[in-house]
């Protein structure tokens, strides 16, 4: 009888669904196939739809039942696909365990959480298209993995030896969790997150399109520290690290640029026809190299940066495109402070490029340190809602870096 009624949920997805012995035929327009249950997924079918014990949580990534509390996770640290499987134990024999998500987990996702069937049908769909002329008619009906209709996340779950409260299972079993996911990074090195502890909201902004790949072998030859910092912004899934990277691409060229400014002024002195070394001269020398030295903070560098490597008009045009297709003034007028001070980005040639250097400078101050303009829970803390201010920014240190490294490029 549950299976029936699994099946029945499944025709909520435009699927045609006819229930015999331990298999679904399904119907998907003229496509046509089979997914065989096993015992294991009919004991989990049969105690989902028969038991109301199981409580779902979206905004928190979470299910709970009367004997343990199960959280989906993320893998902070790059490797291969596998399937993980820890398992802690205390004295009183109460376990957290690391592995894929629960037969009930899924389907409770699948009954009761915005379940994308879209992925089930494309991937039908492909193996449908696949098959031959010949192969189609022989077996109008091809099989299907059961387990490929549900999302498989990795999940970790808590399991007491003893009955808890509802309440104090979640808040006990997230704390256990955490906690050895922790020693798990220190004895394995391998990093695994709660998704409830990202709060960060998604920002995506849409970049102008640039048209067509273009796969021709470029005619340039690009440096390699540069490319180096760039291959770490576009890898990496922290939009710290990322921000930081691209970062790194302007830092790089700070003195460079710096003391190729200074040694242009001072050029243009020593090379005039009236230099000696008289003291009117060698005051005038020093004026220059003082006021050089006064000018050597972070952000009047960066602007030198961006100055000597940064067409403004053309910068300018780039971010009149994002608010455009943004339908919002996201830098020029923006809604929210940034770490605590409000910076608009003024879209005007003699302006922008001192802007967007004030900007760049502030969030990467909020990035590396705590300063006693701020207060801690205005600076920049992993996995928090503040990372949403970096992920905005991201695009803009984007194609300033990239401009960076053309322009250096021999």
């Amino acid at each position: 009888m549950s299976l029936e009624k699994f099946a029945k949920d499944l025709e909520r997805f435009d699927l045609k669904t006819k229930v015999v012995k331990d298999s679904i035929e399904i119907d998907y327009n003229e496509i046509k196939f089979e997914v065989t249950v096993d015992e294991a997924w009919l004991k989990a079918i049969k105690k989902v739809y028969r038991a109301k014990q199981y409580e779902l949580n979206e905004e928190s990534k979470f299910q709970v039942s009367n004997q343990e509390v199960e959280f989906q996770v993320f893998k902070l640290t790059p490797s291969f696909v596998y399937k993980p499987l820890y398992e802690f134990k205390d004295k009183k024999e109460n376990a957290v365990i690391l592995t894929n998500m629960s037969k009930e987990y899924k389907l409770n996702l699948f009954r009761f959480s915005n379940f994308n069937s879209e992925r089930i049908k494309n991937r039908v769909t492909r193996r449908y298209n696949d098959r031959s002329e010949g192969m189609r008619k022989r077996r109008p009906r091809f099989g299907f993995r059961f387990d490929d209709l549900f999302l498989n996340y990795i999940t970790v779950k808590y399991q007491p030896n003893s009955k808890l409260q509802r309440e104090k299972l979640i808040e006990i079993g997230r704390e256990k969790c955490k906690s050895c996911l922790f020693k798990l990074a220190v004895i394995e090195n391998e990093s695994w997150e709660l998704r409830e502890t990202v709060k960060a909201k998604g920002f995506n902004i849409p970049i102008p399109e640039d048209g067509e790949n273009d796969f021709s072998i470029p005619k340039s030859n690009y440096e390699d520290d540069l490319v180096g910092f760039y291959k770490v912004a576009k890898s990496s899934i922290f939009p710290t690290q990322s921000f930081l990277s691209y970062y790194h691409i302007l830092e790089y060229n700070f003195l460079k640029v710096s003391d190729e400014e200074l040694f242009n002024k001072t050029k243009g002195v020593i090379n005039s026809t009236t230099f000696n070394a008289s003291y009117d001269n060698v005051n005038r020398l020093l004026s220059i190299l003082q006021k050089h030295e006064r000018n050597l903070d972070e952000t009047s560098m960066l602007k030198r940066v961006l100055t000597k490597f940064i067409d403004e008009e053309e910068f300018i045009q780039f971010i009149i495109e994002i608010e455009n297709n943004a339908k919002e003034k996201i830098f020029s007028k923006p809604k929210e402070p940034i770490f605590g001070e409000r910076i608009p980005l003024k879209l005007e040639e003699g302006h922008a490029i001192s802007n967007v250097s004030k900007i760049i400078k502030h969030i990467r101050n909020s990035l590396v340190h705590s300063s006693d303009k701020y207060t801690r829970e205005e600076c920049v803390i992993p996995f928090s809602e503040s990372e949403s201010i970096v992920i905005k920014y991201i695009p803009i240190l984007k194609f300033l870096a990239e401009k960076v490294i053309y322009a250096n490029a021999k």
